[in-house]
């Protein structure tokens, strides 16, 4: 059997290649068929470790049977149609996701990431016993709107989960919070998450210099001992009533529920939220938090200029809270 590489494929090892081809084969029999030769790479023996590139060609020494024993077929679900698709390309798939959807998979019944892959699917843009499983590279809470980027291709996934672990990616929030916030401030606090209860909680706020981030990102990098969650906040606009305020919120750390612990531990809960503290208002029964932007600050080998931004509307009821109680928005 001939495998063509194209560039799906191109940028990853042999051996993860081949592990994700015949996916119920144990890594030892992967290495055992490459020693032996029975598996080549451009007709050539190989290890594992090389990098693929377009148009390589793999030739398995297997019989069809033998092949055919060690491929499990991945399932695809069906789903409600997605929705909300912000950008498509070869690489990437970005989506606005609506509230009371689950970004990934957890006991839900319907996902964010099920409806990529079977929209993928139906577009012809997935095969289900190819190597590669396209997926969401960040998530947000259930009750959170907003900007999904997706990869399509191995080199999509790679460079965007890249740049979120490198902190590359630029997040802005809109958020509604109890309360008169004033004047824009960066807080850096000690996290802690208690999993049972799926709730989270910072401590020991203090104001940081936008300045001295740099050296404290790193400091945050090297203790692996101390979780930091450093959150960037500036208000928009003070309601008429001077009951709440919309900021937009940049979540410098990406840890679970931090824009929602960070704001209840300075008594703002989101307005919504009450989990966190937050009150419901009118039909306003879940947290108005709503990733609105993304944008990409460094270069990358995706064909993607620095600076180039993706943007999402709020969700209608979100909107129209925002437009009954702050007039100059």
């Amino acid at each position: 059997m001939k495998i063509k590489i194209t560039i799906n494929d191109a940028n990853r090892r042999l051996d993860k290649f081949l592990m994700a081809f015949l996916n119920k084969a144990v890594p030892s029999f992967i290495y055992k068929m490459l020693r032996k030769k029975r598996i080549k790479l451009n007709g050539a023996r190989a290890s594992g470790s090389e990098m693929l590139q377009v148009d390589d060609e793999i030739t398995l020494y297997l019989s069809p049977e033998t092949i055919a024993s060690y491929q499990e077929a991945k399932i695809v679900k069906e789903t409600a149609p997605l929705t909300g698709i912000v950008h498509e390309d070869e690489h990437l798939l970005i989506v606005n996701k609506p509230t009371g959807l689950a970004s990934q998979s957890g006991g839900s019944i319907e996902n964010l990431n099920d409806r990529i892959l079977y929209y993928l699917y139906q577009t012809g843009q997935f095969d289900p016993e190819g190597s590669i499983t396209p997926s969401i590279c960040n998530r947000l809470d259930v009750n959170t709107s907003g900007l999904v980027i997706a990869g399509k291709t191995l080199l999509g996934l790679q460079e965007i989960n890249r740049l979120f672990f490198e902190r590359k990616i630029y997040k802005e929030y809109y958020a509604v919070v109890h309360g008169v916030i004033k004047d824009a401030f960066i807080l850096k606090g000690l996290y802690h998450k208690d999993s049972v209860q799926n709730i989270a909680g910072i401590l020991n706020n203090e104001i940081v210099t936008e300045s001295s981030l740099e050296n404290m990102l790193m400091q945050c990098k090297n203790d692996t001992k101390t979780v930091a969650a450093i959150t960037q906040i500036e208000p928009v606009s003070v309601s008429q009533d001077n009951q709440y305020t919309l900021i937009r919120v940049n979540p410098i750390t990406g840890r679970s529920h931090q824009i929602r612990a960070h704001l209840a531990s300075i008594q703002h809960p989101l307005v919504g939220d009450a989990k966190y503290g937050g009150k419901h208002i009118g039909s306003i029964k879940t947290q108005l938090l709503h990733c609105h932007k993304l944008m990409i600050t460094d270069e990358t080998t995706l064909p993607y200029k620095t600076g180039m931004t993706f943007t999402a509307d709020m969700p209608d009821k979100m909107l129209h809270f925002v437009q009954k109680y702050f007039n100059n928005f």
